[in-house]
């Protein structure tokens, strides 16, 4: 069984989507920011998106990621959305890298309770590896700190995948020393990816329509090309998490 801890809406698709592809029906998904403001906002990214408010934009992105997710075979009761907001709505301009100890705190407490449904057979936790987005952190820290929490001889193995598109802008050598932050030791966890599994990854990726657009799709496609060339892997593609050693 797999578990996605995905900021938002299209986080595990473009990060892990070849991975949903092959066991996308064993997968649950959990996104955290998908909240909706109480009162409707009007935000830069969503204007560019092409909606008028908060609200219109929140119950697209929501569709968009249930029709995604069930094409990769995740049943309705495996896809798991959270109220929380957006930074985008959080704050009224950018992502200001201050801290949150309280939303921190809910988030710890979301993914803990979310472990605790797990108490028989294994599971592969999958969380955001990389900071350069605010949610991400956030989401990162604390499924960390609710790891720890976890006894010793949990049936759980944890890996840190590498956040699309964000990993595009880290040249690849680098991305590992960006996850551990020289924090904590890990190693490589290669997903072999075949041609038809890429092919579905982009398919799903795309259905992401209000954010997702063609040239990002290629990117992935080419990116996923490169790092199992880097790796020396017999398949055309492939994804990189990054195993914890707790």
């Amino acid at each position: 069984m797999n578990l996605i801890l995905s900021p938002h809406f299209d986080d595990a698709a473009l990060s892990l989507g070849g991975l949903l592809a092959r066991e996308g029906s064993d997968t649950l998904v959990a996104t955290f920011f998908g909240g909706t403001p109480p009162a409707p906002l009007i935000r830069p990214w969503d204007v560019k998106c092409g909606f008028a408010d908060s609200d219109a934009a929140m119950r697209a992105r929501t569709e968009e990621n249930k029709k995604s997710l069930h094409m990769f075979g995740v049943a309705d009761e495996r896809i798991r959305n959270y109220a929380h907001l957006d930074a985008e709505y959080r704050f009224e301009r950018g992502e200001p890298r201050i801290p949150e100890p309280e939303l921190e705190t809910s988030l710890r407490g979301d993914i803990t309770a979310l472990l605790r449904e797990f108490t028989s057979g294994p599971l592969k936790v999958f969380t955001p590896g990389l900071e350069l987005h605010t949610d991400h952190a956030l989401v990162k820290s604390a499924a960390l700190t609710a790891s720890r929490t976890l006894p010793p001889n949990s049936d759980f193995e944890f890996f840190f995948y590498q956040d699309l598109p964000y990993a595009l802008q880290i040249p690849y050598p680098s991305l590992e020393d960006e996850v551990t932050k020289g924090s904590f030791a890990v190693s490589v966890h290669p997903i072999p990816l075949t041609r038809a599994e890429m092919e579905k990854k982009v398919a799903g990726a795309a259905l992401y329509a209000s954010q997702v657009h063609e040239h990002l799709l290629e990117k992935l496609e080419q990116f996923a090309a490169a790092q199992s060339h880097f790796l020396s892997l017999s398949a055309p593609y492939c994804e990189v998490a990054y195993a914890w050693h707790r």
